[in-house]
């Protein structure tokens, strides 16, 4: 399922909060480090977002013959099945609004 829209859309998975700003077409993601802080990466374009509708996966296709592309997992708050965390692994609010002014 494509999800691709003009919104801006928050996924989280084990590692990274990923921002998808559909109107711009491109993503980047704010990488998860101990203690509670983040690092953003640059904005980078995409071709379009794949949600896969059977599992938590998704797929960030880069190029429009869908020759190279970035898969990853949600991450699950109860208890994710991938990094075996219990609760939020999210980044804070404050990273999360420096990174949407960039």
């Amino acid at each position: 399922m494509a999800a691709d829209s003009s919104a801006l859309l928050l996924l989280d998975s084990c590692h990274s909060t990923w921002m998808f700003d559909g109107a711009r077409h491109r993503f980047r993601r704010l990488v998860k480090l101990a203690g509670g802080a983040s690092v953003s990466t640059m904005w980078r374009g995409y071709d379009r977002l794949v949600l896969e509708p059977d599992s938590e996966a998704f797929s960030v296709v880069l190029d429009e013959a869908a020759g190279r592309l970035l898969q990853s997992w949600r991450h699950i708050e109860d208890r994710c099945r991938r990094c075996g965390a219990i609760g939020d692994t999210g980044v804070s609010s404050v990273d999360l609004a420096h990174a949407l002014v960039l």
